[in-house]
């Protein structure tokens, strides 16, 4: 506190003495994930045989040995998803609609 009774920073340690996240979720971290040109045509391949876009994320989440060994998120593996049913939708093709929202 200084001479008019208001606390003051007098000192400042950029240091962290503590981690910012905890060790097992570092695999959420942005820059730890992605989705890479294999698990990409994985997907797509799903989604043309009409699994589900959740059903897919669970299916390679197990064959990863679970979520954090996946390399992406649910959220990231959904937005995935629907950037492809939008590619389908953008080219025009009223069939690739009916087929969407059936």
């Amino acid at each position: 506190m200084n001479s008019e009774g208001r606390y003051e920073v007098v000192n400042h340690v950029i240091m962290h003495n503590h981690d910012l996240t905890r060790s097992q979720w570092h695999y959420l971290h942005r820059s730890e994930r992605q989705i890479t040109e294999e698990k990409r045509e994985a997907i797509e391949t799903m989604q043309k045989s009409g699994l589900s876009s959740t059903a897919s994320f669970n299916y390679m989440a197990i064959e990863a040995g679970g979520e954090e060994n996946l390399g992406h998120s649910k959220k990231d593996h959904l937005n995935y998803c629907t950037r492809l049913k939008m590619k389908q939708i953008e080219g025009g093709d009223a069939q690739a609609v009916t087929d969407i929202m059936y």
